[in-house]
């Protein structure tokens, strides 16, 4: 990865590293307590996808923190989110199935989610349970033809911003809105009870194959960067 050498992010950029699970075996850079995680998954495919993609995770890292893989040490909030003590550096990683994505940034909170398209829900149930008000309602009255688009658009812009917030599924689903349709900007409109931070926030969404990816970023004015992850080259994502 000698093009990861010497990577650097402005006040205002965002890396979004995208990393194909099923690639060729990284090397083992794993923690003592990440080997635990790893061996207490049943399904070989999740074992993949969590052996790859924290690997890669530790990998990105190492570029920006001029430091050995194996040796980056991850401390947990209270809410077990993990970051780098005493670094500028602020990172989160999503994955589901084969592909994982990892957002990385400079001194502002971040988070990312990806969902497959192709899973099998019950979309309104769902978002009647777990979605705000106005986030259901909208959901129902859309097409049948573009409603999974518009779930995933919502699920995966909440999962983000909860990411980002740090305070895991303590902080309620419906406590805040989101947008969901393709005509909409990427955005939050609305937050309970906290209309200063709610200017604070800036989103991002992409599909890439079948998959979606929303992330959020408390700095506005982000500039969002695509990456795909390969052990020995980079391809740069071209941002709609």
């Amino acid at each position: 990865m000698k093009e990861l050498l010497g990577m650097k992010l402005n006040n205002n950029t965002v890396h979004i590293w995208v990393v194909n699970a099923n690639g060729s075996s990284l090397p083992n850079f794993l923690s003592a307590a990440e080997r635990k995680r790893w061996n207490g998954f049943f399904f070989s495919q999740d074992r993949q996808t969590f052996y790859q993609s924290h690997n890669a995770l530790r990998l990105i890292l190492s570029h920006y923190l001029s430091e050995k893989p194996g040796e980056i040490e991850y401390e947990l909030t209270s809410y077990g989110k993990p970051f780098l003590k005493n670094k500028s550096i602020q990172f989160n990683l999503s994955h589901t199935d084969r592909m994982a994505v990892i957002a990385v940034t400079a001194d502002a909170q971040i988070g990312i989610d990806i969902e497959n398209l192709n899973r099998d829900v019950e979309y309104d149930d769902l978002a009647k349970r777990f979605f705000c008000e106005s986030e259901y309602l909208k959901l129902v009255k859309t097409p049948p033809e573009e409603k999974r688009h518009a779930f995933f658009n919502c699920w995966t812009r909440k999962e983000a911003f909860i990411k980002a917030v740090g305070e895991g599924l303590s902080y309620p689903l419906n406590d805040f809105e989101v947008t969901l349709l393709s005509d909409e900007p990427v955005q939050i409109n609305h937050i309970q009870d906290d209309l200063y931070t709610l200017k604070q926030w800036m989103f991002d969404s992409k599909n890439i194959d079948e998959y979606t990816i929303a992330t959020a970023v408390k700095r506005q004015n982000s500039n969002f960067v695509y990456r795909e992850f390969n052990f020995n080259e980079l391809t740069e994502y071209t941002s709609p």
